[in-house]
């Protein structure tokens, strides 16, 4: 059974950031990929923060300026 469901997609380069919703639970999240590294993405859940706050996860790190774990770059 899927766990959620990709609202919005953003891409740079070899990088994806995906805002997700959680199907059951409602809460969002950002699943964070660099195809270029070959490891599998990260997906982090932010129960208590908006679909705007997660869209600006996914957008700065396409932009480079988090790495794929979601730490600061």
């Amino acid at each position: 059974m899927k766990e959620y469901e990709v609202y919005s997609e953003y891409m740079e380069g070899t990088r994806v950031g995906q805002v997700v919703r959680h199907l059951q639970n409602k809460y969002w999240g950002v699943y964070l990929i660099d195809k270029a590294t070959g490891k599998g993405g990260f997906l982090m859940w932010h129960p208590t923060k908006s679909e705007y706050w997660c869209e600006d996860i996914a957008e700065n790190f396409c932009l480079k300026m988090l790495n794929q774990d979601g730490t600061p770059a």
